[in-house]
């Protein structure tokens, strides 16, 4: 059922797996390609409903992403097939789903910390380590990687 928002949703995640793997693992950037746009005119349907189904999100942000880190001839490629790649966007679509997501909001976090890294936003991505940390006491995970963030800025005030 095209109304039926769990399958949808369920459709948007299983069909983003699929294009991880076929880009990641099996390199077939083509096929790839083909199930990002897939993926991507899904979730956008899912983000116009009442209420927005917030964790595709997730999703439009991974292939935004993608997009931006590519090289300027597999951005171009991608673009041709219709495909968006902006990383301030990808940010913005993580906001979102870290913000509102049912399901994949630590995940949207963490992503999103991991972006902050990376553009050297480090007080940044130590708060929403801190907000996981506070969430999920017995990770070991997060107050690893906030002293980590802490040696490189200093500690929080």
């Amino acid at each position: 059922d095209a109304k039926d928002r769990r399958a949808l949703f369920a459709t948007v995640m299983a069909a983003s797996v699929e294009t991880q793997y076929a880009t990641i693992v099996e390199k077939g950037y083509g096929r790839g390609s083909g199930l990002a746009k897939e993926v991507q005119t899904l979730a956008d349907r899912l983000v116009k409903l009442d209420p927005p189904v917030y964790d595709a999100y997730l999703s439009m942000a991974s292939i935004e992403y993608g997009v931006s880190r590519l090289n300027p001839f597999f951005r171009m490629m991608a673009r041709l097939r219709g495909l968006r790649g902006s990383k301030d966007r990808a940010v913005e679509h993580l906001q979102l789903a870290a913000a509102r997501g049912q399901y994949y909001r630590p995940y949207a976090k963490i992503l999103l910390s991991v972006i902050h890294v990376r553009e050297r936003q480090l007080p940044a991505a130590r708060a929403l380590l801190e907000e996981l940390r506070k969430e999920f006491p017995a990770n070991p995970i997060f107050p690893r990687e906030i002293a980590r963030i802490e040696r490189r800025i200093g500690p929080a005030k």
